[in-house]
């Protein structure tokens, strides 16, 4: 399945490549937390238990170790990477996880949310719990208690998202949850947190 575009999508690759490399990698990394070498001249980055090196100032992708090579030929998973470098924040969590609408944006932007995420896992992956229960531990899943089937994992370290699926039966369709530690508000616009959602949907099932 392709790439979900969104609105910041649309602004030319650029705009983002001119902005990045405009960027201190060392303010970068304190900002994020996303660990820069300045011999190699490269950030350590973590997605979904794959970890890759990103080039700087010119931004380039590596493939290094993991679950699997979920950016290298995705160019706009990759300008999702270079925007959290560009203006994205890591604040350590609180240890409460929160969906969607919860989030300050949240109410404005959740019918698209539920749309394009929510129901999307539900469809994707009720009745397939088995199988998603051998995929997740290679993106470093561990078991969430709820629904039919449910797992908890990071994102990026720090990131945490749990989601759970309710399988259909004859009185209703499957339907899913999906919660993000409380964090994520400072690490995503709106927008992006909702590409979040298409990320590890897609690699879920691609893995």
């Amino acid at each position: 399945m392709a790439d979900v575009v969104n609105n910041q999508e649309l602004i030319p690759d650029e705009i983002y490549s001119e902005q990045y490399e405009k960027t201190d990698p060392v303010e970068v990394s304190a900002r994020t937390g996303v660990p820069y070498d300045p011999v190699k001249h490269v950030f350590t980055y973590t997605l979904m238990n794959s970890v890759y090196e990103i080039g700087h100032p010119e931004f380039s992708v590596r493939y290094i170790s993991g679950a699997g090579d979920f950016l290298s030929d995705r160019k706009i998973r990759q300008l999702l990477v270079m925007r959290y470098l560009i203006s994205g924040h890591f604040v350590r969590g609180s240890g409460r996880f929160v969906a969607y609408r919860e989030m300050p944006w949240g109410e404005v932007y959740n019918a698209n949310f539920e749309g394009r995420c929510i129901k999307r896992l539900a469809y994707t992956f009720a009745g397939k719990g088995s199988e998603v229960a051998k995929k997740m531990p290679l993106l470093g899943g561990i078991p969430y208690e709820k629904g039919d089937f449910g797992w908890e994992f990071e994102f990026m370290p720090g990131l945490t998202i749990r989601f759970a699926v309710w399988n259909a039966d004859d009185e209703f369709p499957p339907s899913s949850q999906i919660l993000f530690s409380d964090n994520f508000q400072y690490a995503f616009s709106a927008e992006d947190l909702a590409y979040v959602g298409d990320i590890f949907i897609m690699v879920v099932k691609s893995v």
